[in-house]
């Protein structure tokens, strides 16, 4: 190891050529900084204690290498872990408070384009495009069917949000134009908070009866795995839609397959799965009334470069010595643990730098 700070990222983060995955991610900044150190580490289902050993700062990407408990077991230097997208499932953030490390997310970076990702759902689902794309492709002799498949104006239509963060909040801005009614739910949501945004406040089962279109927008917990089982999806309106971007956990796949066959839904939009990639032959692949999206939705030339300009921001400010914005277990901060590890690597900066030409 070198006297520079040593920037982890995961081989999955890389393509076998060594290019990233991301072609936009643009990590330049880090690359030409005399002090900082990019090596590329060993990815898998779980990263090893041993890979984590010396790094100072670690770029992951969510659901490509989870960190544990025994992950941090030699991670004297680790002072953060910068995540290329919000989720933190994959992560377990009581140890790595425990071990003095930040998770960080770049929650501004994800959010419009996982909104505008959920609208596309929508409005894919209500004018029943995937369908219509479907019919046309078999030539002129299907065109009568198309009276067959009459989509629904969102007029007065009511959207559900299970959860308010950035993203169910932004999707509920760009759905007002379309004259939707949106009722949310989120346990930290307020009365006060939610009727300023022109929503309703609701229970998780008013949202369930009431909603022509339920999207998803809550992280994955234990609390939230399955959150849409059977029953759930059975007190859900009669013709109802489900959308998820969030996770694939969130939902019982095979429910759903059920409650799709059985005409109680009109429909799914899904971005996310459980597991990813789904394995050939599995339900949802052959399912009627789905539209399905390999995970990448949000996926836009923008989103890699705002992905990178926060992730660099973030391991810019660690090496600084300054705290990072959108801290996950924001707890870390006032541990003796983390100020040890934020000041040594800033020390390491200093000392790098120092004599460096500005």
């Amino acid at each position: 190891m070198t006297g520079k700070c040593q920037i982890g990222l995961t081989d999955d983060f890389l393509l076998a050529d060594g290019a990233l995955s991301f072609p936009g991610y643009d990590l330049g900044a880090l690359r030409h900084n005399p002090a900082a150190d990019l090596c590329r580490i060993a990815g898998g289902n779980v990263l090893s204690a041993h890979t984590l050993a010396g790094i100072d700062v670690l770029i992951s990407v969510p659901l490509m290498g989870a960190v544990t408990r025994d992950s941090l077991a030699q991670a004297d230097a680790l002072t953060g872990i910068i995540r290329v997208g919000v989720g933190c499932e994959d992560v377990d953030l009581a140890a790595c408070t425990a071990a003095g490390v930040a998770v960080v997310v770049p929650a501004e970076a994800v959010r419009r384009p996982t909104a505008v990702a959920a609208l596309t759902l929508l409005l894919a689902l209500a004018t029943r495009l995937v369908e219509k794309d479907r019919l046309t492709r078999q030539g002129p002799d299907a065109w009568h069917r198309r009276t067959e498949m009459r989509g629904r104006n969102l007029t007065g239509r009511v959207l559900g949000l299970v959860g308010f963060g950035n993203i169910g909040s932004d999707l509920a801005t760009l759905v007002q134009p379309l004259g939707m009614r949106v009722i949310a739910f989120d346990p930290a949501l307020s009365d006060a908070d939610a009727r300023s945004l022109g929503i309703e406040p609701a229970s998780l089962d008013r949202v369930l009866a009431k909603s022509d279109y339920i999207s998803i927008h809550c992280p994955l917990t234990p609390n939230t795995r399955h959150l849409f089982d059977a029953g759930r999806l059975a007190r859900m309106k009669p013709g109802a839609a489900l959308i998820n971007t969030a996770r694939g956990g969130i939902i019982d796949q095979d429910a759903l397959v059920a409650a799709l066959a059985s005409g109680h839904l009109s429909g799914a939009g899904l971005d996310v799965f459980d597991p990813e990639p789904l394995p050939l032959g599995h339900p949802l692949l052959s399912t009627d009334g789905i539209i399905l999206s390999a995970h990448a939705l949000n996926w836009t030339e923008e989103l890699d470069k705002d992905l990178a300009a926060q992730n660099v921001a973030a391991v810019l400010d660690l090496m600084a010595g300054r705290i990072p914005h959108k801290v996950v277990n924001a707890d870390v901060l006032a541990t003796p643990e983390f100020t040890r590890k934020l000041n040594s690597l800033a020390r390491k900066f200093a000392a790098t730098t120092e004599g460096t030409p500005a």
